[in-house]
């Protein structure tokens, strides 16, 4: 008698363990997809900060360019790694990629003397919109898409501030 008892529950639990290890499976699978959302909003934040400090380095080197060549323009971002003098004078020491699309497709800034700035290629949503404690990127406030992040050369750019404002204020 116990023995077709025993039986009997057993093969009443058959359901019960398929139920079980499928909801474990939709739980793992939740799990995951929340999981990948949030890493997909770490990167992105990254890539973001990365995009501001190349931006801000090629920015930069224009600047330093424009000092020293008053009247040579900047026809080509190649010409502040590959400087045709002796000593060569390297403003970066190389030419970067845009981190938001992985290329080097920046959208060059030009005015009278040549490039005077560099903008992603990217029209994607940026996560940070407030600029007010990095007084250099309040032109940045309220964009779209880092498209509209321009980083134009500015002749009375104090380097050491905006240095100071991206490692402690990002």
């Amino acid at each position: 008698m116990l023995k077709t008892y025993l039986s009997t529950l057993l093969k009443k639990q058959n359901g019960f363990t398929m139920v079980m290890v499928m909801a474990v499976v939709v739980i793992t699978g939740i799990t995951l997809g929340v999981t990948a959302q949030s890493w997909r909003m770490v990167m992105k934040r990254e890539r973001e900060k990365e995009l501001l400090f190349r931006g801000s380095q090629i920015k930069e080197a224009i600047e330093c360019y424009r000092r020293q060549n008053v009247v040579m323009p900047l026809d080509s971002l190649d010409d502040l790694v590959n400087v045709r003098r002796n000593p060569p004078i390297r403003r970066l020491r190389r030419l970067y990629e845009d981190p938001m699309t992985g290329k080097a497709d920046w959208r060059l800034i030009k005015d009278q003397y040549g490039i005077c700035g560099v903008a992603s290629s990217s029209d994607e949503e940026p996560l940070k919109i407030s600029f007010s404690n990095i007084s250099s990127l309040s032109g940045f406030e309220g964009a779209q898409r880092y498209s509209e992040w321009e980083f134009v050369s500015d002749e009375g750019n104090d380097h050491s501030k905006t240095y100071n404002s991206y490692h402690e204020g990002l």
